[in-house]
C-alpha cells in the first residue's frame, strides 16, 4: 500500500512527483503513469485530488508551457529544469482550472521549489506564478 499522504500539500507532492516522471516516461500514456504510482494490490481512486489534477495538469501542460514562455523572460521551458517546470505546470493548472485559492497554490509552489529545487527557483517560480495570476483575473 502506497502513502499519499494525509494532508493536501503532501497529495499535492505527490502529484508534483508524479508530473516529474511523465518527462521521463513519454513512451507511457498519463494514465499508465498515473497507475505505475499503485502497488497491484492497491485500490486505484476514479476520482479525487491526485488524480483529478495529475491527469487535469498533464492533458494542460501544453497550454501551461505557452504561458510559462510568454511570462518567463528570455526562459524557454526547454531551458529550465525539470523541476521548476512541473512546479510551474501544476500550479498554473491549479490557478486556472480549480477552485483553490491563488495565495495558497502560490505558497505550495513555493514550497515545493524549496523542496525540489535550487536557491533562486522560489523566486523565479513566485515572480512567473504571480505575472499568470494576474493576467487572468486571480490576484
Amino acid at each position: 500500500m502506497i502513502d499519499f499522504g494525509n494532508t493536501k500539500s503532501e497529495r499535492r507532492e505527490r502529484v508534483f512527483q508524479m508530473l516529474f516522471s511523465v518527462d521521463f516516461n513519454k513512451d507511457r500514456t498519463s494514465e499508465e503513469t498515473f497507475l505505475s504510482f499503485y502497488d497491484k494490490d492497491d485500490t486505484v481512486p476514479e476520482v479525487g485530488y491526485i488524480r483529478d489534477s495529475f491527469l487535469g495538469a498533464c492533458a494542460f501542460s501544453a497550454e501551461a508551457d505557452a504561458m510559462i514562455e510568454t511570462d518567463s523572460k528570455n526562459w524557454s521551458t526547454l531551458r529550465m529544469s525539470g523541476v521548476t517546470k512541473t512546479i510551474l505546470r501544476l500550479a498554473i493548472y491549479e490557478l486556472i482550472h480549480t477552485d483553490v485559492p491563488p495565495r495558497v497554490v502560490l505558497n505550495e509552489a513555493l514550497e515545493l521549489s524549496k523542496k525540489f529545487g535550487g536557491d533562486q527557483e522560489p523566486s523565479f517560480v513566485n515572480g512567473i506564478l504571480n505575472r499568470i495570476a494576474k493576467e487572468n483575473g486571480r490576484l
